[in-house]
């Protein structure tokens, strides 16, 4: 289920790919008086054409909004879907830093770390319990004080130099991302159905309406992704801006989700191996000094629906159940971080 409007992506992805296309024509021959400007104004060296395999090393903060949805599934072991929840991140105000060391020209590895400043978030929860009509949902309940009490992105990464140009390169690139998101739910609004099965022959569907007390704990919901990567880069070089296009994708993230239904008393716990992901980043760097430049970046991160396994705990563990089928629960998560930022180059 796509949770963001193909309207809406496709402008950050067409760019990213425009960078990849246009960096396999040359650009413009350089005249001798612009190279002459650039060494004069020590661009050129270290950021441009970077002719030293001495060690450079840049550090940056930014700021960002997250906006994305993360979905939870509950199934038969016949593939019925039973229940799914929808959880959104809202416009979440995003903090980060960067860390890069360029070891020489062709090689270089970072970090990059996120976390929220901001908790807001909606849940919505269908169930289908109805045999007869499997498509038509009995139970829902939806939640706006949902807060985000974690939504911690980290990425560790190296690349590798596949061709240099003085306005162009391409680079292979490897990884490895952490992501946890943690929601927290009170309060809320349901419409039940007190026999959506019909045991004394008439069906009661939508019939009770009410709400959760505003200040009781419904839900507690967290997603974790630990996914190492392999994918490819570009830069193209026009005087004192950069553009960088990124794609990584992974088939080997291990993934957890971990459900506290407080008011049922009971926590579920799913697992999922050899997950699948896909990131497309594109960065705009524009070097002010030489040591100072402005940044923005948009990066678009799809955790693609994965089906696994479901154990019921109660909260105090006292027992745990296996649900029957290897396919009991399912989990996806896809998002957007647009960002702007400073970098400063030691060198």
């Amino acid at each position: 289920m796509s949770v963001l409007p193909s309207g809406r992506l496709a402008p950050g992805l067409a760019l990213i790919a425009s960078v990849l296309i246009c960096g396999a024509y040359p650009a413009a021959p350089a005249r001798a008086g612009d190279l002459s400007m650039k060494d004069s104004i020590g661009l050129q060296e270290g950021i441009f054409i970077d002719k030293r395999w001495g060690m450079r090393i840049d550090g940056g903060v930014a700021f960002g909004s997250l906006n994305g949805e993360a979905h939870e599934y509950v199934y038969e072991p016949n593939g019925h879907k039973l229940s799914e929840l929808i959880w959104t991140m809202d416009d979440l105000a995003m903090i980060g830093g960067t860390f890069e060391v360029s070891m020489s020209p062709w090689f270089k590895a970072g970090v990059e770390g996120w976390i929220n400043g901001s908790k807001d978030g909606h849940m919505d929860d269908y169930d289908w319990l109805n045999p007869d009509d499997p498509f038509e949902w009995t139970h829902w309940s939806s939640h706006k004080e949902t807060e985000i009490q974690n939504a911690h992105l980290l990425d560790l990464y190296a690349s590798l130099a596949l061709y240099r140009a003085p306005w162009f390169d391409l680079r292979a690139v490897a990884g490895y991302r952490h992501d946890q998101f943690d929601w927290n739910v009170r309060g809320g609004h349901f419409i039940y159905s007190s026999d959506p099965e019909g045991t004394d022959g008439v069906k009661d569907l939508r019939d009770v309406v009410g709400d959760f007390d505003h200040q009781q704990t419904v839900i507690s919901y967290t997603q974790t992704y630990s996914t190492p990567y392999l994918g490819a880069s570009a830069a193209l070089y026009m005087g004192p801006l950069t553009v960088e296009g990124r794609v990584v994708g992974s088939s080997w993230a291990s993934i957890e989700g971990d459900d506290q239904h407080w008011l049922r008393g009971l926590r579920f716990r799913d697992n999922f191996d050899q997950g699948e992901m896909v990131e497309a980043n594109i960065r705009l760097r524009y070097q002010v000094t030489d040591q100072l430049a402005v940044t923005g970046s948009y990066k678009y991160t799809d955790y693609t629906q994965e089906i696994g396994q479901t154990r019921i705990q109660d909260p105090n563990d006292v027992f745990t159940y296996l649900v029957e089928g290897r396919a009991s629960a399912g989990i996806s998560n896809e998002s957007q971080l647009f960002s702007a930022g400073l970098t400063y180059t030691f060198n």
